[in-house]
């Protein structure tokens, strides 16, 4: 496969999947900072 018709691909799954990756990220970024927070 041609690295066009990949990221194409990627593109397509991606924009349902980063939303989700992103969310997911902010939730454990949210985790460490509660955390930090109780720990101070």
């Amino acid at each position: 496969m041609n690295k066009t018709k990949l990221a194409k691909i990627m593109k397509a799954k991606g924009k349902k999947n980063v939303f989700a990756k992103l969310l997911a990220i902010q939730k454990k970024f949210k985790k460490t900072l509660d955390k930090n927070k109780k720990t101070d």
